[in-house]
């Protein structure tokens, strides 16, 4: 069982017994952009980190872009035509770990060369995430995902829509907002100084 995916299910459940079927809208995020303070956090600043599978691509979803969204829907007391209730929401582009890492580190220490990334053992990730105050199932749950996206080679994630559902995450942003969601570079630049000690 999928401990994160398990957790957010309990909350749909219950804003649905609470406020019935139609009553609620739920935003369903893919990979957030802010997991690169999680589980890097000022690493960055010694110049290396290691991660399970650099090469994995994710979506960097931004918080600005959830939280308009969100907005978006509560003024409007109601999903847009075409949704239920869970809105899919997905950022515009596929960046790896490492890329995105590798951009961070450049934007906060500009100074420091570019950013050495050594592939981990989950083993060694888990005692690190740990150690940054992550609960130990979590970072359990989130090592065995890893290793399984490393050793499939695949950029399909169990965590992001398919098929139609895919694109229709890839606008939500614009559907709900009118605006583009912001790219990786714009949340670099927006937060590169929270990675600073």
């Amino acid at each position: 069982m999928d401990p994160i995916a398990w957790a957010h299910a309990q909350v749909e459940l219950n804003l649905r017994a609470v406020f019935g079927s139609g009553g609620f809208a739920a935003v369903r995020p893919a990979f957030f952009a802010t997991n690169a303070f999680t589980w890097w956090g000022h690493t960055l600043a010694t110049g290396k980190v290691g991660m399970i599978a650099p090469d994995l691509v994710v979506d960097w979803i931004t918080q600005e872009d959830m939280g308009k969204v969100c907005a978006a829907i509560l003024g409007a007391g109601k999903v847009q035509d075409g949704d239920d209730e869970a809105v899919w929401m997905l950022g515009p582009q596929l960046v790896s770990l490492r890329d995105g890492a590798v951009a961070i580190a450049q934007a906060a220490f500009p100074d420091s060369g570019k950013l050495e990334v050594k592939q981990i053992t989950a083993e060694e990730d888990i005692e690190a995430q740990i150690a940054r105050g992550m609960p130990a199932h979590i970072a359990h749950h989130l090592a065995a995902s890893l290793t399984k996206f490393r050793d499939m080679d695949t950029a399909a994630l169990d965590w992001m829509p398919k098929g139609d559902a895919l694109k229709a995450a890839l606008g939500s942003k614009e559907k709900y907002t009118g605006e583009p969601p912001m790219t990786l570079a714009q949340w670099i630049e927006k937060h590169k100084g929270e990675f600073r000690p």
